[in-house]
């Protein structure tokens, strides 16, 4: 049943997707991507922000839909890093700058308290830092920082982050695999998590 779900599901956003396309010059359109655009990644999307008529140029909704499409554009894999700014637990404010440089790489963990895949792959995270010298470790809450998640188009946790070379590359991690692909990317060697 579970197969049958998500083949209802993927039906549904493709009929959402073709309405929305074929009608973007039209309030129908319009009003479809306002209430489904999360469905939608940059490439759906960019296409679609010049056909929306000019009437709509000062709606809320579709000014942050466009807002949204251009940082997820600055933050696709192979773009320069976006800067961001929080907080460490001890309260001392950090930019990815301060880590990201000649040589450096930064593994970012997108992760939320009630996630139980992210709460598995916390202490993972914890002992593999100190296996892998020259990366910094830094982990971002998703409901603490929605703005940020969505800016770099975070859809499912635990996502990791990696910043490489002063660029982005994005790794969705499922809990359950081994990190030996990580391991290999990151240039450490090989170490077997689970």
């Amino acid at each position: 049943k579970g197969k049958e779900m998500e083949n209802l599901e993927n039906s549904m956003i493709s009929a959402i997707k073709a309405g929305i396309n074929k009608n973007i010059t039209n309030p129908v359109g319009v009003l479809l991507l306002k209430q489904n655009y999360y469905y939608m990644d940059v490439a759906d999307l960019d296409p679609l922000m010049p056909q929306i008529p000019a009437a709509y140029d000062n709606d809320e909704a579709i000014v942050k839909i466009k807002n949204n499409v251009e940082k997820m554009k600055a933050t696709a894999v192979g773009q320069k890093f976006t800067d961001f700014e929080m907080q460490t637990p001890e309260g001392k404010t950090v930019k990815l700058s301060d880590y990201v440089g000649k040589g450096k790489v930064v593994l970012v963990d997108f992760w939320a308290s009630w996630c139980g895949p992210c709460m598995m792959l916390a202490p993972v995270m914890e002992a593999l830092e100190p296996e892998v010298p020259g990366v910094k470790f830094c982990k971002v809450n998703v409901d603490d920082e929605r703005d940020l998640a969505m800016e770099f188009q975070i859809e499912s946790i635990p996502t990791l982050l990696c910043v490489k070379g002063g660029k982005a590359v994005m790794l969705c991690l499922i809990v359950s695999i081994v990190m030996i692909p990580l391991q290999n990317f990151l240039g450490g060697g090989v170490m077997e998590v689970f």
